[in-house]
């Protein structure tokens, strides 16, 4: 008689526990059953619950005779207990839709523990593996021993997924149960009758499942089965670590949703019709696992299911985010996102941008030149298949053949193949272009740049080097030369990149294709761009854009000439629509660069988001022109611009600017804090709304007309084009003119509004003359300037004479005596008291005026400051720099600060800043603290 005897895992504690079974009921009409039967009897266990095993072979079929298994005489079974994955109630759960059947993370690390503790305790090692007791390899001829870390999904499918899902009537119902129901507690008595399982069995998720809305698939998992199911678990785990997803996150994998009794109901004819397909319609979010021979890349489901990730905008109308997981040498996972993670910005220290410095870092030990060597060479027409006739029905389904066609022999060598190809080369290339920088991989970088330039019908881009110190300019004109020529939108991000310069962004630029319609660029604190970067980007920008985003925060070489070339850029753009342009921190910037920018903005342009913050050069006189330039701008539906920390300006330029919105404007937003805008005036510019009840409020009580300031005339030389760019918008079609000479019509101007000009004409020829020498000196100072008041508030001197403003110069310089007073001695003297009356007043206006301005140029403020024994008598009277005075005639609250050329102290000086995050930083001004103010006169 033969002794039989069988090993059960009882538990941790217990381990490996050997027990002998009664064989004195077996008789020749025994079968398997009987066997089963006293197993789960003796273990307290349902039969379909435990799985018995002879080495490799398995008692399944148990209508198979107790005789016909010619067991030794001492035979020892094994047995697996699949309790601790199965519910309670131990009947499967009925999900109809095969894409609804994802498993989640809780329920695979479940599977991992019942196959790591077959291996301990009291585990057998081989070789540093872990050997899982009574399990073989069934696909081996010589059915060797399982490890843990080799144990694929075709082995885990035969030890595991089919036993446990096969149909057996004696295991109880199947329950149908739709998302939106719950399962209530069963308390032990049978579950109502529902419709039995089919003859097939069920999936692994419905043997498994409690309630069907757990089961819904966020992810889709691409994969070969290939790859050991111990790390397939480990780089799920990581992925949920990086993206911060619960252990209740499911995933659909085929293995586990698919019957594994029933292929043929899941795998239709039409691959776009199979549970594949429907699944990843569904989750829209795909992360592929690779094995270390990166297998997926030659399978022909993997490759079809990268053909759907690829074309998704085709299918699904929008991109799938794509993530790929693979362990390393030392079996750690890692993880190639696609864009950063919620880990790397929890690790980014609070500093914005950061983030992709800690993707790169992260990313930096994942095997790109493992993955790459494949993946730059998939080709899907020659991907193997399992059943011929999937890779048929694959090939007729991507060069979309009809279904009728789709069993028969694929065309060879079809262009849809090779466009296929074409995408997935340049979506590798695009993810590991930042980690092939470093010049220790400059072939790899070439390979890529090839890739990248063969998608060519890519239409949209999008990379960030944020913090990259590996960017130079040698590595943009590489970028430049490997853009698609069809791209039509593209976004690059080079924040703190410190190495870039001038020539690399020129370069880069040139390799804008004719087809480019939106464009983003960032280069915050990119310290070595200049003017002269800026003017080469301008001159490759399309003539087709759309959509301008340019950021140069912090770019503190950038001045008024990289503006200027800027705005005559954007002037050739007939069809431009949206422009931000952020000059934050740009502190070169002043009234010039702003008035250019002014006068060259086109007609068709919708929305106008400005950022000038910190740029303390800018004045009144600036914003002026700014209003002068978006009154006529009728197509105009956004305005914004941020003038924080711009402390020149006070509240004429706010009226001036609000006053100019055009009427076509839909909303608009004013950010005007820390300049020397009083508190009512910040607060009336916050919403459109406030905008309008407050110019409102300031026409019934009559200060609109003394506040508006007139618009500088401009000289533009030869940047100005005779009329602005042709427009499809007909209320938008007239040019605008600029010159001297010539007022600039303001549509939208209040009614009842004067028409203000300060100019006065010359009394005769010889003072003409003399206009003109000092227009052409005073042009070559920098962009500052002293607004006048309006005239009818202060006249000029007596024996002085006020000229036209002329762009560039100090209306203050415009201020001098006739011809026949320079012949005048004027006496030196420190006591104002012993001066004539009119010098007096002539002093006493510019005070008034220079209390608006920016601090005087240094070559006139050289001329202003000398003794007054050595001054001449055409040299304006000095003027005290660096304190606070009162305004005369102002309100009471309302004070300015004329910062010192020292650049020190609480009223110029900026904290040093790191990116975007510290943008805003606390500054005195006299909206904060009215009673600081100073009356110490002026010297």
């Amino acid at each position: 008689m033969t002794s039989i005897s069988f090993e059960y895992f009882k538990d941790e504690h217990s381990g490996w526990q050997k027990y002998r079974l009664d064989t004195s009921f077996f008789d020749h009409t025994s079968t398997v059953a009987d066997i089963r039967s006293k197993v789960s009897e003796f273990l307290n266990l349902p039969r379909a619950h435990v799985l018995i095993s002879l080495q490799h072979k398995h008692f399944l079929d148990d209508t198979e005779s107790f005789n016909s298994l010619r067991l030794p005489k001492r035979t020892v079974l094994q047995t697996t207990d699949y309790s601790s994955l199965l519910p309670d109630f131990g009947f499967p759960l009925l999900i109809q839709a095969t894409e609804q059947r994802g498993i989640t993370i809780d329920q695979l690390r479940a599977l991992r523990n019942l196959m790591h503790i077959r291996c301990s305790p009291g585990k057998e090692t081989d070789n540093d593996k872990s050997l899982i007791k009574g399990w073989y390899d069934t696909y081996d001829e010589a059915h060797k021993p399982l490890y843990l870390e080799e144990l694929n999904l075709y082995q885990a499918n035969e030890w595991v997924i089919k036993p446990m899902t096969r149909a057996d009537q004696g295991r109880g119902k199947s329950v149908p149960l739709l998302p939106h129901e719950v399962i209530d507690d069963l308390d032990g008595d049978a579950p109502p009758e529902r419709p039995r399982l089919q003859p097939g069995g069920c999936s692994y998720v419905e043997a498994i499942a409690v309630r069907a809305e757990h089961q819904l698939p966020s992810w889709f998992v691409s994969h070969a089965w290939i790859e050991p199911v111990y790390f397939f678990v480990r780089c799920l785990e990581e992925h949920c670590h990086l993206r911060h997803l619960a252990g209740s996150t499911s995933f659909w994998v085929c293995a586990y949703a698919n019957n594994q009794h029933m292929l043929d109901e899941d795998l239709t004819m039409d691959p776009r019709d199979s549970s594949f397909f429907r699944a990843m319609v569904a989750c829209q979010k795909v992360v592929l696992l690779l094995d270390k021979d990166v297998t997926p890349f030659r399978r022909i489901w993997c490759c079809f299911e990268a053909s759907v990730v690829v074309l998704a905008e085709e299918i699904l109308g929008k991109p799938v985010l794509w993530d790929i997981g693979m362990v390393d040498r030392n079996g750690k996972p890692r993880i190639l996102s696609d864009g950063v993670t919620e880990e790397d910005m929890d690790n980014r220290g609070g500093i914005a941008g950061k983030e992709w410095q800690q993707k790169s870092d992260r990313e930096q030990p994942f095997p790109f030149e493992t993955v790459l060597a494949q993946a730059l060479r998939i080709n899907i027409e020659d991907a193997a298949a399992a059943v011929i006739l999937d890779r048929n029905r694959i090939l007729n389904s991507i060069i979309r053949r009809d279904v009728s066609e789709l069993d028969d022999e694929p065309f060879a060598g079809h262009a849809a193949y090779s466009r296929v190809n074409a995408k997935l080369h340049g979506l590798f290339a695009v993810a590991a272009w930042r980690q092939a920088l470093p010049e220790a991989k400059a072939q790899l970088l070439d390979r890529l740049a090839q890739a990248l330039r063969e998608d060519t019908e890519r239409k949209e881009l999008r990379m960030n080097f944020q913090y990259s110190g590996d960017m130079n300019s040698k590595k943009m004109e590489r970028l430049g030369s490997a853009l698609p020529s069809g791209l039509e939108r593209l976004t690059l991000n080079f924040d703190e990149c410190h190495a870039i310069g001038n020539a690399g962004l020129t370069a880069l630029a040139q390799g804008f294709g004719e087809q480019l319609v939106h464009l983003t660029l960032s280069f915050v604190n990119c310290t070595t761009l200049d003017d002269r970067g800026l003017a080469g980007l301008c001159k490759h920008l399309p003539v087709q854009l759309q959509v301008l985003h340019l950021d140069l925060t912090d770019c503190e070489q950038i001045g008024n000439g990289g503006l200027a070339a800027l705005a005559n850029a954007l002037f050739q753009l007939g069809c431009l629509k949206t422009v931000t342009l952020n000059f934050c921190g740009c502190g070169r910037i002043g009234d010039d660069g702003l008035a250019f920018l002014a006068a060259k903005l086109g007609a068709a342009i919708e929305t106008l988001d400005l950022n000038f913050m910190h740029c303390v050069h800018i004045n009144n006189s600036g914003v002026a022109s700014l209003a002068g330039g978006i009154v006529d701008m009728q197509s105009l539906r956004f305005f914004k611009i941020d003038l924080t920390f711009c402390t020149n300006i006070t509240d004429a330029a706010a009226v001036t600017l609000v006053s100019a919105l055009p009427s076509s404007l839909r909303n608009a937003e004013l950010h005007l804090l820390h300049t020397g805008i009083s508190r009512r005036a910040c607060r009336s510019c916050e919403t459109f709304a406030d905008m309008q009840r407050w110019l409102e409020q300031m026409q019934v009580d009559g200060e609109l007309d003394a506040m508006i300031l007139d618009e500088p005339r401009v000289n533009h030389d030869s940047h100005t084009a005779a009329a602005r760019p042709a427009t499809p918008y007909p209320a938008a079609g007239h040019a605008r003119a600029h010159g001297h000479g010539q007022e600039k019509k303001r549509a939208g101007r209040p009614p009842g509004k004067p028409n203000l000009s300060n100019s006065v004409k010359p009394e005769n020829e010889q003072d003409e003359a003399n206009n003109a020498a000092d227009a052409s000196a005073a042009s070559l100072l920098p962009q500052s300037r002293i607004l006048l008041p309006p005239p009818g508030q202060v006249q000029p001197p007596t024996g002085f004479i006020l000229q036209p403003g002329i762009h560039g110069q100090s209306p203050a310089a415009n201020l001098r005596p006739p011809r026949a007073a320079c012949n005048q001695q004027l006496p030196a003297t420190k006591n104002e008291s012993d001066l004539p009356e009119d010098i007096r007043r002539h002093r006493e206006q510019l005070r008034m005026s220079a209390l608006r301005s920016h601090p005087l140029p240094p070559d006139l403020r050289s001329r202003l400051v000398a003794p007054a024994a050595s001054r001449s008598p055409r040299s304006l009277p000095p003027v005290s720099l660096g304190q606070r005075h009162e305004v005369h005639g102002s309100k009471p609250s309302t004070s300015v600060k004329l910062p010192s050329t020292s650049q020190s102290g609480p009223w110029t000086s900026r904290t040093p800043r790191s990116g975007r995050d510290s943008r805003h930083h606390t500054a005195l001004s006299s909206r904060d603290h009215p009673h600081l103010r100073t009356t110490s006169g002026w010297r």
